[in-house]
């Protein structure tokens, strides 16, 4: 009798241990987050883009330089390395990020109004 509860402990020591090695697996999807989201600015304002990656669920930051750029710089200009975005003209475009490690990373949705002039 004591010998299987000796096996049980075991076990179950084996089980726990199992369990804490598959919580520290996880998929390397990216998770990136912008900010400020998808925006809507009028002409002449600026703002600067950032852009958080995560891994693991959100649970693991990771870190990259990266790289901006305006799908048109006719609507929106956008500094490469600082991600200033700066509104020249009605319309709308999408402020892109590609990082050093990690690549392309997709981007924000730009709206460029002239309400109020």
């Amino acid at each position: 009798m004591q010998r299987t509860g000796l096996l049980f402990a075991i076990a179950s020591m084996v089980v726990v241990s199992a369990c804490d090695l598959v919580s520290d697996v996880c998929t390397l999807e990216l998770r990136p987050q912008y900010a400020p989201a998808d925006t809507t600015i009028l002409v002449g304002q600026a703002f600067t883009a950032s852009v958080r990656l995560s891994s693991c669920g959100g649970s693991r930051i990771l870190s990259d330089v990266f790289t901006w750029q305006s799908q048109d710089s006719l609507i929106a200009r956008v500094d490469s390395r600082t991600a200033r975005v700066v509104a020249r003209a009605p319309g709308e475009t999408v402020i892109t990020a590609s990082g050093e490690k990690y690549g392309s990373v997709g981007g924000l949705r730009v709206t460029v109004t002239d309400q109020g002039r």
